[in-house]
């Protein structure tokens, strides 16, 4: 765990910071994490995917915790309120990582230590780390006399023989985002370095996410005889839960004049994202070809909300050809033999694909189709 304890000033009765671990979901998945938890693997989301935050503490800190997020040229800090149970959660939704850039991000959890202030704090104004423990203040009495003490962020002096009051703002530690920084430097190796080294009693807690690219992919498609009803499926790092379109069109597939009728085989739905076995998650269609035309189709996947779309070619055929050197019983046959029936000619009627036993068992084997290998 990793977590530091306040500093040797500190009695050893003081509040730790505990975080409690959760599940920690795939590459791919809308991610629930706890810091403090190792992580063997940094789980990664999809930019727009939503990531939560959760565990456990103790010490019921009056202000809540604080909580950190941070990658190349990025940072943001929020209070989090701390439960009755000691739990705390938090959520960054589809909005707040809509914009992030391709990267890795560290999220801290700060608690307050035995003072209830947070001692390490990140000004947003101009991106500098501040550690304000221990600030000065200075007042400057009538006629003169100065005090100098250390500032516990409480005392406003409203004496009227005050004639300036200042605050010293901190020491500032180091700079944790600037414009134009897209150096590739990693903020928060600085960040956790600062917590861990000055002399606060301020505790803290880690645990990293990635952000990628979004994507969703058709695996390959073989060619099939028309009437078959098989699944198609593939992979993408979409959330589970996430809707996609599927199209099935005929490379014959034209606008319509008066004088044709626009008919066309093909079909369309809509299939959601399932949890993947692997680094990513999946999807599956069910594609029935009865009525369809022989011809060359293309199958398309594409995003509803998420710019991502993908697609494979296959054939839809009268009949699927024996492979040379077999019967339609599967022995083997000299070259030239004739078929059953005595005719070497492949009959023209319908015949179903050697799939479609597999196929109509479509569905319930739509889990092992959806741990199929990734396209290479």
């Amino acid at each position: 765990m990793s977590v530091r304890s306040s500093s040797p000033y500190i009695s050893p009765r003081i509040v730790l910071l505990i975080l409690c671990t959760s599940a920690l979901i795939s590459f791919g998945s809308a991610i629930t994490i706890s810091p403090g938890e190792p992580q063997v693997t940094v789980p990664e989301i999809a930019r727009g995917d939503p990531v939560t935050i959760q565990g456990n503490t103790t010490g019921q800190p009056p202000n809540g915790l604080m909580l950190w997020i941070t990658g190349n040229n990025y940072a943001t800090t929020s209070l989090i309120p701390v439960h009755g149970d000691n739990t705390y959660f938090s959520t960054l939704k589809s909005e707040n990582t809509a914009h992030l850039a391709s990267g890795k991000y560290l999220v801290l959890v700060q608690h307050p230590g035995a003072n209830g202030r947070f001692d390490i704090i990140y000004k947003g104004g101009d991106g500098s780390v501040v550690n304000i423990q221990p600030a000065w203040i200075q007042v400057t009495y009538l006629p003169g006399p100065i005090q100098l003490g250390p500032d516990d962020n409480t005392y406003i002096p409203d004496e009227p023989t005050v004639r300036k009051f200042q605050r010293d703002g901190g020491t500032k530690i180091f700079q944790l985002t600037s414009t134009g920084n897209t150096s590739g430097t990693d903020p928060g190796a600085g960040l956790v370095s600062a917590l861990d080294s000055q002399n606060v009693d301020d505790t803290f807690t880690t645990a990293s996410f990635a952000v990628g690219d979004p994507g969703a992919f058709i695996n390959p498609i073989p060619d099939h005889a028309a009437g078959d009803l098989f699944p198609i499926g593939g992979k993408t790092n979409l959330a589970a839960g996430t809707t996609l379109n599927v199209e099935i069109t005929s490379a014959s597939a034209t606008p319509a004049t008066k004088e044709q009728s626009g008919e066309f085989s093909g079909s369309s739905g809509r299939v959601t994202v399932v949890p993947g076995a692997g680094a990513y998650n999946c999807w599956t269609y069910m594609v029935d070809t009865t009525g369809f035309r022989p011809d060359q189709y293309t199958a398309r996947v594409s995003g509803i909300q998420q710019d991502v779309k993908d697609s494979a070619t296959f054939k839809v055929m009268d009949y699927l050809p024996t492979p040379e050197g077999t019967t339609s019983s599967g022995t083997t046959a000299e070259p030239g033999t004739p078929r059953q029936g005595g005719s070497a000619t492949p009959s023209p009627t319908t015949q179903k694909s050697p799939l479609l036993p597999v196929a109509v068992a479509g569905l319930a084997g739509a889990f092992m189709l959806c741990r199929a290998g990734k396209r290479q």
